[in-house]
């Protein structure tokens, strides 16, 4: 969410899978403090679930590949998700 902030991007939903993490109480109320809808994708989908692999693939290769890095150490300290 801060990296999100510092682009000047608000986050209004999200749509994740259903991993344990995306589950907990700790996570809804963290969406619920900033009125932020959560939009699970549906189990066994590939339409709804190729739409979150497909916004991390665009986001890799826009922002993680955007410019070269000697090593993936390197790209991973300058991105900080």
């Amino acid at each position: 969410m801060a990296w999100f902030a510092r682009l000047a991007v608000q986050i209004e939903r999200v749509m994740i899978d259903r991993g344990a993490a995306y589950k907990s109480l700790a996570y809804r109320h963290l969406l619920a403090e900033r009125a932020i809808r959560h939009y699970p994708t549906r189990p066994c989908t590939p339409r709804t679930n190729g739409k979150a692999e497909r916004l991390i693939q665009t986001s890799l290769r826009e922002e993680a590949h955007a410019k070269p890095f000697l090593s993936s150490a390197d790209r991973a300290a300058a991105i900080q998700f």
